[in-house]
């Protein structure tokens, strides 16, 4: 029996250090440009599995092997940091309301609904919910958390987690500078660049700051009518500094018209991301994407 109990003890042990040494794999793989691996992050949790933002949308984007999970964050009346993508409970559950004026208590008593506008039993998490959850079992991309920083951090370190963790946004460059030097220094950083009208000389402007800052990932947005005008010898350079791409695959407005597919093939869709040098891609349907880049051996 005390060996039955030491085998099963070792067991765990094993399986939480596995667990720890994934997020820091994949975290060194999105740090390594020169990597041929593409990171896959899954929008709002693996949604289609379980409700937006809930437990269970995160639980299962690490069961099927997604990389980076994409939540966002609001804050409650009375300081507590939750998952919820809306200001308000109305669309995602069973009560109405604005996040901002409504306690966590309020909050933990309603249900959250499935991508089928059904009721679950799964409750609203709140951030550190997730963040122990998540812990050293996938990277963490926070939405809307440039706002709560100063909240978020304390989070971060309670929990352990400062290394899992992406956050983004779309400040002008100089602000952009100032605002990485503040952030604490596990933390990465992902400037979004939008294209389009001056979008190439913000590019150019980008490609400038990651010469001489740690910029090491940047999200490219752009509308299909600048598809054919992603300028290949700045994207090279990105490569050669070491930075990684990310495009978003949900929408054709953000994605160059190539967004998720409706069904089973995304080939078309995901090649063309790949020749324009992705290194990280957002989904809304992970299997395929996962099972796609897995056919390239292109899947962590």
């Amino acid at each position: 029996m005390r060996k039955l109990k030491l085998v099963f003890f070792l067991m765990l042990i094993s399986l939480n250090l596995f667990a720890q040494e994934r997020a820091e794999q994949i975290r060194s793989i999105l740090l390594d440009a020169s990597a041929p691996q593409v990171l896959v992050t899954a929008h709002r949790g693996a949604w289609r599995f379980g409700p937006e933002n809930s437990i269970l949308s995160i639980e299962k984007a690490i069961e099927i092997g997604v990389d980076i999970i994409e939540i966002d964050i609001r804050k409650t009346a009375d300081g507590h940091l939750v998952l919820m993508h809306d200001e308000t409970v109305n669309r995602t559950t069973d009560g109405k309301g604005s996040i901002d004026a409504m306690t966590l208590e309020q909050l933990k008593n309603l249900r959250l609904k499935d991508h089928n506008n059904n009721f679950t039993d799964e409750k609203i998490p709140t951030l550190e919910d997730a963040l122990v959850v998540a812990k050293g079992r996938i990277l963490i991309n926070l939405d809307k958390a440039e706002t709560y920083y100063e909240d978020v951090l304390p989070l971060l370190k309670k929990t352990g987690t400062t290394r899992q963790i992406i956050m983004k946004g779309d400040r002008q460059i100089n602000e952009t500078v100032e605002y990485m030097a503040g952030l604490d220094k596990d933390i990465i950083y992902m400037p979004i660049v939008k294209l389009g009208g001056s979008g190439w000389r913000n590019m150019k402007k980008i490609v400038q700051l990651c010469e001489k800052s740690r910029c090491k990932v940047i999200e490219l947005v752009y509308p299909s009518i600048w598809r054919s005008k992603l300028k290949k010898e700045q994207l090279v350079r990105l490569k050669e500094l070491g930075v990684r791409i990310w495009y978003n695959t949900l929408w054709d407005s953000i994605s160059g018209g190539y967004s998720d597919p409706k069904g089973s093939d995304g080939a078309s869709v995901y090649d063309h991301h790949i020749d324009n040098f992705a290194g990280i891609l957002q989904t809304d349907t992970p299997v395929i994407l996962i099972d796609y880049l897995r056919s390239k051996n292109l899947k962590f």
